[in-house]
């Protein structure tokens, strides 16, 4: 029995279906969702779901679902953009999405001229969101993806080991370079306005929907003339789960780092081994399990604690992920501009010492916080949260 895979808060059987040659049309196309990538696309996919609306294609369907059909998307991209091939209209189309009574998403935001052809009585929908928040979301999540340099090397080693998945990296880096000529940084805003005046010029307007998901079942139940649920609008690729993930985590804090030097110079440096400030910190094995989220004991905000060269192992995870997840949070932490201040100190009497080398023999005590226990306080806010920061911009996908 097939059983469901997680990719943290997306959850789908994962399959190998040939759709060129099995594919076929099974159920009208009703709605083509022509809005950019991470401007409430999947919110909006699970919207239409609750309508009706079976299935709905999202860039996740053939990122994780099935992504046998990036053979199909990476083949009508080249098509239409590199002249090989036939280029895709309604049967293909038919093929790739026959299953289909919606579609959204990267790659298929690329077609919207031949869906718009292909299926005349299908409605539109254009997805906003301000361009500020967008960008700063796509720079986060697809542009760090698709321009990464592991992406472009990664793909022929897919192809040579015949992965199923071998055609995903090639349709997605790709179809982002198309969007924005290659260069997201510098032309995302030239992309983003280009796509939804193209798009704009394709359709008449009273059959298409301008929308932000935070409008809600108003406006979309409205545009679809159908009854509005009596349930909240749903709210896709939501921080929340990864947030309560992070909440559950633990992390082993080891400094290695004094107790080898101690070790290789013993007349040098010594290990004060007596009570330091707590009564669990004591002894030379200077190890510890703490949350990954701590709350500050001042301010009661909760934040990462886990960063830095401490943090050795999340216990919950594999020694792969945790690897992976502790390198994550360092990156965004010391590649952060925002969240830390550097200094020199060089006067007699400067207490900290940063940038010391060449200045002669340093001597001194490393002080730390006087029995603070780091803890989580499940109740706490985050600083976003406490500041009125977060709520107004949920949408991440």
């Amino acid at each position: 029995m097939t059983t469901p895979t997680e990719f943290a808060d997306h959850h789908c059987v994962v399959t190998d279906i040939d759709r060129k040659k099995y594919g076929k049309r099974v159920t009208p196309m009703k709605v083509l969702m022509l809005g950019m990538g991470r401007t409430g696309t999947e919110s909006i996919s699970n919207a239409l779901r609750l309508l009706g609306i079976n299935e709905c294609y999202h860039g996740w369907q053939c990122l994780f679902n099935n992504p046998r059909d990036n053979e199909m998307w990476l083949e009508a991209i080249e098509a239409k953009y590199d002249g090989i091939g036939k280029p895709y209209g309604k049967a293909e189309f038919d093929k790739l999405l026959g299953h289909c009574q919606g579609v959204s998403d990267i790659p298929a935001i690329l077609f919207a001229d031949e869906l718009i052809a292909a299926y005349p009585e299908a409605k539109v929908i254009l997805t906003h969101r301000d361009f500020d928040t967008w960008y700063k979301s796509a720079l986060e999540t697809c542009e760090k993806r698709f321009a990464h340099p592991l992406t472009k090397g990664l793909i022929p080693v897919g192809y040579a080991l015949k992965m199923h998945s071998r055609w995903t990296r090639p349709a997605f880096k790709r179809s982002w370079e198309i969007l924005f000529d290659g260069d997201f940084t510098g032309n995302a805003r030239t992309g983003y306005d280009r796509h939804y005046a193209h798009v704009r010029t394709l359709v008449s307007q009273d059959r298409v929907l301008e929308y932000n998901v935070k409008e809600g079942w108003g406006p979309l139940c409205k545009f679809l003339d159908v009854a509005q649920p009596n349930i909240d609008f749903p709210r896709g690729n939501d921080a929340m789960p990864y947030q309560k993930l992070f909440e559950s985590l633990t992390v082993t804090c080891v400094s290695d780092g004094y107790v080898e030097a101690a070790r290789a110079d013993p007349a040098r440096v010594k290990l004060f081994e007596g009570p330091r400030g707590a009564p669990d910190n004591v002894g030379t094995h200077l190890s510890a399990v703490y949350p990954v989220v701590r709350t500050n004991p001042v301010t009661d905000w909760k934040s990462i604690y886990a960063v830095g060269p401490f943090p050795k192992r999340i216990n919950e995870l594999s020694k792969q992920e945790s690897d992976d997840l502790l390198k994550d949070l360092y990156e965004k932490v010391s590649q952060h501009p925002e969240s830390q201040v550097r200094h020199r100190w060089r006067n007699q009497n400067d207490v900290g010492l940063l940038d010391y080398e060449g200045q002669g023999e340093r001597f001194g005590y490393r002080i730390v916080s006087i029995g603070e226990k780091p803890y989580l306080d499940p109740s706490s806010a985050s600083r976003a949260e406490a500041l009125g920061l977060q709520s107004s911009d949920w949408i991440l996908d």
